[in-house]
């Protein structure tokens, strides 16, 4: 039989409108899941007080953003309410070639160019919350005027319309079932056949290897 490549990680991306709880879905995956890499993204927004620059997000400078989006470095890059956010390709690419999963909290711009860079080991999760009420809690919440509030609720209405571009669908409404909910979605996609060939065939040429 033909050698097979050698299995590849799973690049798993959390998607949600804002208030979703994406962030601390991944975040949790991240701390719990064996061999399992949160995937740090770029950012010119500002630091958020509960934030740490270089876990929660890299925070640099437009100037230095928009040099990495025109020299290639970024798999993708979006711009969302004036701030650009972008993935590493290098830091992408390292990992899954060397088996290793990666979770990461994008928007569906972020999701799509993904998607489209790595068809074969990107995965979709798509969070909502249970109910409006929940939305608009959560949403004021995270803080900021009423201006920044509104217009993350006009985006979220927005974006619950692209869940159909993604791979499952989650309802957020206890973050506990929610992130047992994920971690199944893992354990199947890491054993997927198609990613799993190159051991597929290593035991099968074992066991028809003469005695």
């Amino acid at each position: 039989m033909k050698e097979q490549n050698k299995k590849t990680g799973v690049v798993m991306v959390i998607s949600g409108p804002s208030g979703t709880g994406k962030t601390t879905i991944s975040t949790m995956l991240a701390k719990t899941v064996d061999n399992l890499k949160f995937s740090v993204s770029f950012t010119t927004r500002k630091k958020r007080v509960n934030e740490i620059d270089g876990e929660s997000y890299h925070f640099v400078t437009r100037e230095y953003m928009e040099q990495l989006r025109d020299k290639g470095q970024l798999l993708e890059c979006t711009e969302v309410f004036d701030n650009l956010y972008g993935t590493s390709k290098t830091q992408i690419e390292e990992q899954i070639m060397s088996g290793k999963d990666i979770i990461s909290d994008t928007d569906v711009q972020g999701y799509m160019a993904l998607k489209s860079a790595l068809p074969e080991s990107v995965v979709g999760v798509f969070l909502l919350p249970p109910n409006k009420a929940e939305v608009l809690d959560r949403l004021t919440k995270r803080g900021g005027s009423s201006i920044e509030i509104a217009e993350r609720f006009k985006a979220f209405k927005e974006e619950i319309s692209h869940h159909d571009k993604y791979d499952y669908v989650i309802f957020n409404d206890n973050m506990d079932s929610t992130l047992h909910a994920v971690k199944s979605v893992l354990n199947a996609e890491r054993n997927k056949r198609a990613r799993n060939l190159y051991t597929i065939y290593n035991f099968i040429n074992a066991m028809n290897a003469e005695q």
